[in-house]
């Protein structure tokens, strides 16, 4: 006699539900687990990324400093009696040079106190605050003026001369000078409003331009500039930039944490040395300004002229026209925790910060030399004649 087929007990189901669910969240925490680790990898990746991709940003800039431009005036640090400070034991650091723009130049056929006429029309104006060398063809004669607005398309305003740069007489050519556009660049860090109650740490340039005419106050006459964010008029240094803020400047990384700047000054080496030999003037006596106390090169400090030979004891004094090098750290945290006790890391002359938390932080250095520092001329652009023609 055949026994009719026998089913599964409760007991059995219950049995095969709890291993089914078993198996199902040990695959879950495996999957949760990859995820989070795919996850933590990916910001990481991104913080990495972008603090590659802002060091790079400034090195491409940092090694035009100086091209085409005097020495003494390349980076900014104010001048005798105004000096600005670039440099923070507390905060992060400001990065300020010229350099000029290798794409543009133009003749003038007009010059005058108070302005000049392009040759050539420009299809984009001039912006306010806009620094020009004005140069003879033969060199005989120079000028830096900054542009105070633009008639049309070929006439420039300049604001009055004070022989100090950027703002110097026009010189007398016997032919038509050329203009050329002298770029600033400023990189420093602010906090910016970003709505919703949203605030970030950005690293910013500052080309020292009205790109909105009027959007943050008249220019400076006395630090030759528009104001910045750490003046105490028009923007107030305890409050986040806005969106207003925002329209002169250029948004390079986000959630930045440090940027510290230390600058390498020449120095002598075996027979490249005046006699006596100079004293380095840093706090340490390494030729390095701001790599362990808060320190910046010195307008006031003698200052080289073009004229001066390489061994001349003036070129190994703190000014900045004696940079040779400037070394750059970046500091970029996570957007959100990624988990881990870390903490801001200490770099040059800024300490490690003092709280710990669960952020992941990316730290780039490079060291940059700055080869146009070296000139002894001022050059105009070279016209190659072509079967009569230019």
């Amino acid at each position: 006699m055949r026994s009719s087929p026998r089913g599964f007990t409760l007991v059995e189901l219950l049995v095969t539900l709890v291993i089914i669910a078993m198996l199902g969240a040990a695959v879950a925490a495996v999957v949760i687990h990859q995820t989070r680790s795919y996850e933590l990898s990916a910001r990481m990746r991104e913080v990495v990324a972008a603090n590659r991709s802002s060091v790079s940003f400034i090195e491409r800039r940092l090694r035009m400093a100086g091209f085409g431009v005097d020495p003494r005036f390349t980076f900014d640090f104010g001048r005798t009696g105004n000096v600005i400070i670039r440099d923070s034991a507390t905060g992060p650091d400001e990065l300020v040079f010229f350099s000029r723009s290798p794409g543009f130049h133009r003749r003038a056929t007009n010059t005058n106190a108070t302005g000049l006429t392009l040759d050539a029309p420009l299809t984009r104006p001039l912006r306010p605050g806009q620094v020009l060398l004005v140069i003879c063809p033969s060199g005989s004669g120079s000028a830096y003026v900054t542009v105070s607005g633009m008639n049309g398309n070929s006439a420039v305003s300049l604001f009055a001369p004070s022989g100090v740069f950027p703002r110097q007489q026009l010189p007398t050519c016997t032919e038509a000078p050329y203009v050329l556009k002298v770029d600033r660049y400023r990189f420093f860090v602010a906090d910016v409003n970003e709505g919703g109650g949203r605030v970030r740490s950005y690293l910013l340039l500052d080309q020292g331009v009205e790109v909105v005419a009027g959007s943050r106050g008249a220019y400076d006459t006395t630090a030759e500039r528009f104001p910045e964010p750490r003046d105490p008029a028009p923007w107030d240094s305890a409050q986040a930039l806005t969106a207003a803020d925002l329209q002169n400047l250029t948004p390079v990384a986000a959630d930045v944490e440090d940027f510290q700047v230390a600058w390498l000054m020449n120095r002598p080496e075996g027979t490249a040395s005046p006699t006596p030999v100079p004293v380095a003037p840093d706090a340490d006596a390494n030729w390095v300004f701001a790599d362990s106390a808060a320190e910046q090169p010195r307008p006031g400090d003698s200052v080289p002229t073009y004229g001066d030979s390489y061994l001349d004891a003036k070129r190994f004094s703190g000014h900045p026209a004696n940079l040779r090098g400037v070394r750059v750290t970046l500091v970029i945290r996570s957007a959100r925790p990624v988990g881990g006790l870390n903490r801001r890391p200490a770099v040059e002359n800024r300490p490690q910060g003092a709280t710990e938390d669960n952020f992941y932080r990316s730290v780039i250095t490079t060291q940059v030399s700055i080869r146009n520092m070296l000139s002894r001329s001022e050059f105009a652009p070279v016209e190659i004649k072509v079967e009569g023609g230019s």
